[in-house]
């Protein structure tokens, strides 16, 4: 015996392992808590009516409030139908462009490019081009290309007068494409 007090070492040894179960018991009680609060939503998420078997009919009672709103849904849901409709309709205008830009490079420069609805029904589209080119055949060669894509129902070109102190033909390329052509 060397005459040592121990008491200290011995209460902060205590004191250690008296916080490490508070900490342990402290991170038990919220992983319960969460797995707890987890149990308890899952049943309240499967908790749904039961479906009505098939055949059998309730005959609903609405207000008018109630049926106006329901109208409106529904008118709003075939305003939605309506403009997917159309949007399946219309042409990929990227690929008619990289198309027209790959037939035109070298041959004849373009000045402008149109595209406008049709007015027919089906919908169709009209695709306008005008621009300029060195010889008359180059126009025509623009139209054969473009119809050969195979991209449009129609093509049609025309050449308009030269202009007095011009060299190069101007030149006008209608292309029109229906619901079927789609590129």
């Amino acid at each position: 015996m060397n005459g040592q007090n121990l008491l200290p070492k011995h209460r902060r040894d205590t004191w250690k392992l008296r916080r490490a179960i508070s900490v342990w018991t402290m991170g038990l009680s919220v992983l319960a808590m969460l797995v707890g609060g987890l149990v308890i939503g899952s049943f309240m998420t499967q908790a749904q009516p039961q479906a009505m078997p098939v055949g059998l009919t309730e005959k609903l009672d609405l207000d008018k409030s109630e049926l106006a709103l329901l109208r409106a849904q529904v008118e709003t849901l075939r305003h939605t139908r309506r403009a997917h409709e159309a949007a399946l309709a219309t042409p990929r205008w990227e690929g008619l462009l990289a198309v027209l830009s790959r037939e035109a490079i070298g041959r004849v420069q373009l000045r402008t490019i149109v595209v406008q609805p049709g007015s027919t029904t089906p919908p169709s589209w009209t695709l306008s081009i005008a621009g300029t080119a060195t010889s008359k055949d180059a126009p025509a060669a623009l139209a054969t290309r473009l119809d050969a894509t195979g991209l449009f129902s129609s093509v049609r070109h025309t050449l308009t007068p030269k202009q007095p102190g011009l060299t190069d033909t101007s030149f006008n390329v209608e292309c029109v494409i229906a619901p079927g052509d789609k590129p």
